[in-house]
């Protein structure tokens, strides 16, 4: 019944992502606070350079293809994943030890080096629901995921626990939901991953420079956390991490959108260039109106939310998040012409 209404899914999974948010952030305070994101923001950039389009060039082909070629190109696309996953990995690991991070940054990196390998194999295996369209499924996924994220982490500020446990969350997050993802799919696609190097050469240069032009788009916001760790205090690397947690709730809905008319675009781009430039009009249209409302919420609410989510302690956050929703509507178009490169 609920991978029937995909919109109901979205608004619940937000929710539930919120819920357990205030609790973690009164409980690490400002400085373990922006600890913790600033790994996950490292974790983001290797996944976003590593990532290289490889997904959206996947459920281009898989929309496009016949029968025969998809599960070929999946196990393909698989390995290729798994490889770029395991680099970007390495990457992020290096650039903590480098920076001279602490070392529960370090060791935290590592634990989340792991969920980031999980999580490429996830995202590749949803290539098939994207392609179908079977947006419900992937909208429970995404469910699953904020469930099993704010459980354990209700569970360890109960149990008092210090900043490290924190990090290991998104390995379990990673392992339920793929474990999810691969039953949902496995009559479609062959879970074996394919490790064919001339295979991956023709994916990559299809993708390589897509990649170049949108990632920056992607990860903009976290270069900022990143630098914030480097070149300011740790108490404003909190105040900002905290205004940054309520904006990536907000940027996540464009991608989800404008994901569920992907395979649309594709197969118009591929067949009927009129039929493309209308949708692109309306998306670009609808961009504008929904990405304008929800900056001006962001910036309206802003007093609000950094009340609820981490309260008297992280007042200063309330102009960062003022300040960071102006970008909002940007990231609304960003999604729209990414999907459509």
């Amino acid at each position: 019944a609920l991978a029937n209404r995909p919109a109901l899914v979205v608004a619940s999974g937000l929710l539930v992502g919120l819920a357990s948010t205030p609790l973690v952030t009164r409980h690490l305070g400002p400085t373990d606070w922006g600890h913790y994101i600033t790994v996950t923001s490292v974790i983001f950039i290797a996944a976003a350079l590593t990532e290289g389009g490889v997904g959206n060039l996947g459920v281009r082909e898989f929309s496009t293809s016949g029968e025969a070629e998809r599960r070929s190109f999946m196990s393909s696309l698989l390995g290729l994943r798994i490889v770029l996953s395991l680099l970007g990995a390495a990457g992020a690991f290096a650039f903590v030890l480098l920076a001279g991070y602490p070392r529960v940054l370090v060791e935290g990196t590592g634990l989340a080096c792991v969920a980031l390998v999980l999580e490429g194999v996830r995202v590749t295996l949803a290539i098939p629901l994207i392609a179908r369209l079977r947006l419900g499924w992937l909208a429970l996924s995404d469910f699953t995921g904020q469930f099993v994220t704010a459980v354990c982490m209700v569970l360890l500020v109960v149990g008092g626990a210090s900043l490290l446990p924190f990090y290991s969350v998104t390995i379990a997050v990673a392992l339920v939901t793929l474990t999810l993802m691969a039953t949902l799919v496995r009559s479609e696609i062959s879970l074996r991953p394919a490790f064919s190097p001339t295979r991956w050469r023709s994916l990559a240069s299809d993708s390589i420079v897509y990649a170049a032009a949108t990632t920056l788009g992607v990860i903009y916001f976290q270069i900022v956390v990143v630098a914030m760790s480097l070149l300011s205090s740790k108490l404003q690397t909190g105040y900002f991490s905290l205004s940054f947690r309520v904006l990536s709730l907000v940027n996540g809905i464009p991608w989800v959108l404008v994901a569920s008319a992907f395979p649309i675009l594709a197969r118009a781009a591929r067949d009927d260039h009129e039929r493309l430039r209308y949708a692109l009009q309306r998306l670009f249209d609808g961009s504008l109106v929904v990405g304008g409302f929800f900056s001006l919420c962001v910036i309206v609410g802003a007093p609000f939310a950094v009340a609820v989510v981490g309260g008297p302690k992280y007042h200063p956050s309330i102009a960062v998040l003022q300040i960071l929703g102006v970008g909002v509507i940007g990231t609304f178009l960003v999604a729209t012409w990414s999907f459509a490169l």
